[in-house]
Order: structure tokens, then C-alpha cells, then sequence
């Protein structure tokens, strides 16, 4: 089943995000048919990866809107 495209990304994903943003199109197979399926990259005509406006959207909002992806985070002292 895809993911919204308003679920929270794993730092991971969100790296991968970053990468595409950045202009760098060496992703994971997972990775780029997981940002496809949430509308976050598109693949333009000339066969490379760019960002989506939902892309450009979730890097401007930053992390701020992300929430903790279980497991990820430190356990607080």
C-alpha cells in the first residue's frame, strides 16, 4: 500500500529527499520508488530526478513538521 504523501519520512528518506534537492540522483531503488509513490520527485523528461512542489514543500518545512518516527530518536534522560 503507498504512503501518504503527508507521512512523516525517516531520517533516512528525508536525507534521500535532501539528495535529489541537492541536484544528486544516486538514491536506492526503495528510496526512489518511495518518494515517487508520495509525489515528493518527480523524473523529468531527460531522465533525471527533480523535486515536486510537495518536495520542495516538506525540505522548506523542514523537520520541524516531521514527527518522531519510533526508534529513531534518543531515549530521554
Amino acid at each position: 500500500m503507498p504512503r501518504s504523501p503527508n507521512a512523516p519520512l525517516s531520517p533516512v528518506e528525508l536525507a534521500a529527499l535532501r539528495r535529489v534537492g541537492n541536484g544528486l540522483v544516486d538514491l536506492s531503488a526503495s528510496h526512489r520508488t518511495l518518494l515517487l509513490s508520495m509525489g515528493l520527485i518527480s523524473v523529468t523528461l531527460a531522465g533525471s530526478l527533480a523535486l515536486t512542489d510537495a518536495g520542495r514543500a516538506r525540505l522548506a518545512a523542514g523537520t520541524e513538521r516531521q514527527s518522531p518516527i519510533e526508534h529513531t530518536q534518543p531515549p530521554a534522560d
